[in-house]
Parts: C-alpha cells; sequence; structure tokens
C-alpha cells in the first residue's frame, strides 16, 4: 500500500500548505507499460483501489518516470490527461506525485525539502533529473 501527495493540481503548483495537508490518496501503486496500441512504448503509474483492481483513484500518469528515490518514498512525474467533452481532445497536463510507503517518514521528509518559492514547489524541480539539495540556504554574491 502506498500513500500519494499531489504536488500539482491540473498543471499548477499547489503551495506548501496544500501539499502537506489532506487530501492524501491511498491504494495500490502500480508502474506498468501503457498499452502500446495508443500510447506506444510508455510506461505508465497508476493508483488502483485494492477492493476493486479495476478503478483508478487517481488519473493515470502516462509517460511516468520515477524520477528520484529518497528516504520515505519516491517521486514520479507524468502527463495527467482531463477529458473535456466527448468530441474535444484531452488536455495534457503535467503531475508529480510523492509516493509514500512508509508514512511518516515520507512526510518527514518531504516537510525537510526546502522548496524555493514561498508559494509552493518551484517549477522548474521536476524538469530535472535532480530535486533541490537538503542543504540550508547560503547567500550568494551577484556581480
Amino acid at each position: 500500500m502506498a500513500t500519494i501527495v499531489l504536488l500539482r493540481n491540473r498543471g499548477a503548483w499547489r503551495t506548501r500548505s496544500q501539499v502537506m495537508g489532506p487530501p492524501r490518496f491511498v491504494g495500490e501503486f502500480v508502474f506498468e507499460p501503457a498499452d502500446p496500441q495508443m500510447w506506444g512504448r510508455t510506461m505508465q503509474a497508476r493508483l488502483i483501489d485494492p477492493a476493486r483492481p479495476d478503478h483508478d483513484l487517481l488519473n493515470p500518469l502516462r509517460n511516468a518516470r520515477i524520477v528520484q528515490a529518497r528516504e520515505g518514498g519516491q517521486f514520479v512525474k507524468g502527463m495527467e490527461y482531463f477529458h473535456r467533452g466527448a468530441k474535444s481532445k484531452p488536455e495534457g497536463r503535467r503531475q508529480l506525485w510523492w509516493c509514500m510507503f512508509e508514512l511518516e517518514r515520507g512526510m518527514a521528509a518531504l516537510a525537510r525539502m526546502n522548496a524555493r518559492s514561498s508559494t509552493g514547489f518551484h517549477p522548474n524541480d521536476d524538469d530535472v533529473d535532480s530535486w533541490p539539495d537538503q542543504k540550508p540556504d547560503t547567500p550568494t554574491i551577484h556581480s
């Protein structure tokens, strides 16, 4: 069983208080190849209800990658697709999950991560392979 915290809401970064608070989604984390006829040779990440394996608790992440595994959890990024209507194309938005397998340890690690922005996580953090350092901020001198 895994507990997942969403770091984005429809592509926009959530604030730090929203990330640390509810909702948290609990289910079985599945990282598997996507349907090759629809998505090609890509991976998908899903959170399913153990009682009903055909039911997704969250929108699946397409083109998913495990960005980094840290103490208490791992970051999974991908594209989340929203369907607006019957005849319109789905709208793709970036999503980043923090998957915790031990809740207390994972929440403590998430709280220790120093966000670069006072409103939430820095928009470029999921675009690179490394997450920000856990070192305290040091003043820099710009010339």
